[in-house]
């Protein structure tokens, strides 16, 4: 049984309200905040016993999607019958944000969450504020449903997950709390596999960017670039200095601390007047392995070294 949790006092509650404003959004509401005013909050929170939520202080852009989020109706496999006033009292309930999750899963990547709830007649509707990579993410792998879960009491809005094979407008369980699934799209096979390929496919853009400007910083050879591009790629955590930390941002942070050096010049440039050159069999085996190198300037590093 799931424990339940300690109740916000008024002024928890408002300044709860005020970190969702800056971030995904407060019942359609959104406000920037300037750096005194962040650090001004953060201290409020902590000053009232609250951890920030996650997504206060991040930098994040995010795009807004309305979605139909469940309907009135008999459900008599679960016994349960859903009023046009009882999805009014879960949109007058509804205040602070709840997360967008895979398939009632937590994930590595932020999706985003549903910021605002309206009852309209029958059917309950409400606003997903989502990161711009997510939605990218979403509208590429072709998800299409979403699942709503309720507290076992049908009173409150636990999560929304995005779920590969639902059944339409029925009810199933899911843990303690009673999960909801409606359809939000045309359905589609396994769009999971698919937006963890597209994840997958970022995360290796993103290392092999990474990589490429380390190389340009003097802080990582050639030789090196196939195992940091891997090891930023990692999903996994490690314990470090009393914490748990994410794999790939402990080694930005190994070689970042790492001393630049000059034996490499990855800036393509050319040779006034020409110059040391390499062998062709050379040439070829660099532009293979580690394309984007100064083929001038590994020549005239050798020489200088000679």
């Amino acid at each position: 049984m799931k424990k339940k949790p300690k109740e916000l006092s008024p002024h928890q509650r408002e300044l709860l309200r005020a970190a969702a404003a800056a971030g995904p959004g407060h019942l359609g509401q959104r406000r920037a905040l300037g750096a005194v005013e962040e650090a001004q909050l953060g201290q409020d929170l902590a000053d009232a016993g609250l951890s920030p939520p996650p997504y206060f202080g991040k930098d994040n852009t995010w795009t807004e999607r309305r979605a139909k989020l469940f309907e009135a109706g008999d459900y008599p496999d679960k016994g349960v019958n859903i009023t046009p006033d009882q999805l009014g009292a879960l949109a007058e309930n509804f205040d602070l944000p709840v997360p967008i999750l895979i398939e009632h899963a937590k994930s590595p990547l932020e999706l985003g969450y549903l910021t605002k709830v309206e009852a309209q007649g029958s059917d309950l509707v409400g606003t997903l504020a989502m990161t711009a990579e997510a939605d990218s993410l979403i509208r590429q792998s072709g998800a299409k449903s979403l699942s709503l879960g309720l507290s076992p009491d049908l009173t409150e809005i636990r999560e929304v997950s995005l779920v590969r094979r639902p059944r339409v407008k029925s009810a199933r369980i899911f843990g303690d709390d009673i999960v909801f699934t409606t359809e939000l799209w045309d359905d589609e096979e396994d769009w999971e596999a698919r937006f963890a390929e597209l994840q997958a496919e970022r995360d290796r853009e993103r290392a092999a960017q990474k990589v490429a400007d380390y190389l340009q910083a003097g802080r990582l050879v050639p030789a090196q670039r196939a195992f940091a591009e891997a090891l930023l790629c990692e999903q996994g955590d490690v314990h470090f200095d009393g914490d748990t930390v994410p794999m790939a941002k402990l080694v930005e942070r190994l070689i970042e601390s790492a001393p630049a050096h000059q034996l490499f010049e990855t800036t393509p440039a050319s040779i006034p007047g020409g110059g040391p050159t390499l062998a062709p069999d050379e040439r070829a085996f660099y532009e293979r392995h580690f394309p984007g190198l100064d083929m001038g300037a590994i020549a005239r590093n050798r020489q200088a070294t000679h």
